[in-house]
């Protein structure tokens, strides 16, 4: 799961694609002993990384699990569980199909479940009087270890957080001891630019690291005070120091933002999306996460509530859009004109409604859910034709070199006519059953580097992709290229 795992991150949703037609032997029929235990039915889960899960066939012998997500095959396996991965804030659907060993084949029934970005950072005093299943959030923080007590967090995703440790025997226990529980993040040390947060240096946090390299559950990058390119003391020099050691990588990016000199509004929206967010993404080319983010002037006049509000209003459907953000936590100021909730009663304030409302799919006859509940736009008979008739040629992997002592695979790609990205993704196998990298890029010549790249073996393939009004055209995929593996 670590490193290129996490890279595939943001593209998983576009490899589903080439998924397969279900099993063609005997007709299935679902059963009622054969059925999906996780996600439950029309529930809400966390966008990013989840498992999908099944009962266990005893009563015959099993050959292989088919799990299916939007009709589209993503995964086999012969365990009673597999990790999937969407962030398309969108209510899914799923099922698992059955090969016996004797060619027969079953299914189970399928089931409905909602994915959102949205959580909180909340601690004790903060969520006393909030309701997390009110506020629709699909999973929380509390800057600790551990799950926090009460009724409000049952049944919502927790992700834990190291928020600050110095030995490197703790943090393998405490990771190894996240993992047993099921955990699929953790969230890593808490504004250490700041001296009254966990206040360490770039060398401190950077020789505990090789620590923090664990297959097995996605690690966030050090959550610096400043956000990412704006960080020129501590979180730029952390991740070129990262960069630079072919065994050490973050998986993920976590983003706190605090903007000096705005009270709000859609501008704020704008400039924190595209000068925050979409820099990072840029720069770093790991999933985004914000977990802590809000306007920060205090002013407390009514103007200034409704300005609040209308920043969130603005901001949370640029961030659903988005398949590299995975997940978002708004951050609560105590007040009416900045926060979202008054601590003492849990009172919503204007942008507290905002909140609850936008950011959640339509879950049933749930109808207190955001924008995307309405009725979508009809799609003109002028807009059809434009995206049909946009044809892009095959791509075609000129060259993939990997030397046997590096972790980088070097790719020359053909360019392709009214291409203006390529979809690569590098396996260990040529049936592309598991996929190592999947990431897009906007060159046909570029390296990839990752701790995963080992092997006698590597393959490689790609796609063209355009876009035209908004509507993503993918071409087929390039005939599969062995990499050469060089003595340099």
């Amino acid at each position: 799961m670590k490193g290129i795992r996490r890279v595939i991150a943001v593209f998983v949703m576009m490899a589903m694609v080439i998924g397969v037609a279900p099993f063609s032997g005997k007709e299935v029929s679902a059963t009622d002993n054969f059925r999906i235990t996780a996600p439950e039915s029309n529930s809400l889960i966390g966008a990013g990384h989840f498992d999908i899960k099944w009962t266990n066939i005893e009563t015959k012998n099993v050959k292989t699990y088919r799990v299916y997500m939007d009709k589209k095959k993503v995964g086999e396996t012969t365990d009673n569980k597999l990790d999937c991965y969407t962030t398309k804030v969108a209510v899914h659907s799923a099922y698992v199909e059955v090969e016996y060993v004797d060619g027969t084949s079953d299914k189970t029934a399928t089931i409905s479940f909602a994915v959102s970005k949205k959580g909180l950072g909340l601690a004790t005093d903060m969520g006393a009087k909030i309701n997390l299943k009110d506020m629709k959030c699909s999973w929380y923080y509390n800057w600790g270890n551990n799950p926090s007590s009460g009724s409000q967090y049952q049944n919502v995703e927790f992700v834990p957080m190291l928020w600050r440790e110095r030995n490197q025997a703790t943090i393998k226990r405490k990771l190894n001891g996240y993992v047993e529980s099921g955990y699929k993040y953790v969230l890593a040390f808490n504004e250490p630019d700041m001296s009254k947060q966990c206040n360490m240096s770039v060398d401190e946090v950077f020789n505990l690291w090789p620590a923090m390299m664990n297959d097995n559950i996605n690690v966030s990058s050090p959550v610096t005070a400043t956000w990412p390119t704006a960080s020129e003391d501590w979180f730029i020099p952390f991740m070129e120091k990262i960069d630079a050691d072919k065994n050490l990588d973050v998986d993920f990016i976590s983003i706190h933002c605090y903007p000096d000199g705005w009270d709000g509004g859609a501008e704020m929206a704008t400039w924190f999306v595209t000068d925050v967010v979409d820099k990072a993404w840029e720069k770093y080319h790991k999933p985004i996460w914000i977990t802590e983010f809000s306007k920060r002037i205090f002013s407390s006049n009514a103007q200034s509530a409704k300005k609040t509000a209308e920043f969130w209003k603005a901001v949370m459907p640029l961030l659903d859009e988005r398949e590299y953000v995975e997940r978002y936590a708004g951050f609560c100021f105590n007040n009416e004109a900045t926060g979202l909730w008054l601590y003492k009663t849990g009172k919503l304030t204007e942008a507290g409604e905002v909140y609850r409302d936008y950011g959640n799919p339509k879950i049933n006859n749930d109808t207190k859910n955001d924008e995307t509940t309405k009725k979508p736009e009809t799609t003109t008979k002028a807009q059809v034709p434009i995206a049909k008739n946009v044809k892009l040629a095959r791509a075609k992997v000129v060259k993939a070199t990997k030397s046997k002592k590096s972790r980088k695979v070097r790719i020359t790609l053909k360019k392709v006519k009214k291409a203006t990205k390529y979809q690569v993704q590098i396996s260990k196998k040529k049936s592309f059953k598991k996929v190592l990298v999947s990431k897009t890029v906007k060159k046909v010549k570029f390296t990839f580097k990752s701790r995963k790249l080992s092997g006698k073996t590597l393959y490689v393939r790609a796609r063209a992709i355009a876009y035209v009004k908004k509507t993503k055209i993918s071409g087929k995929w390039s005939k599969v290229k062995k990499v050469k593996i060089t003595g340099k």
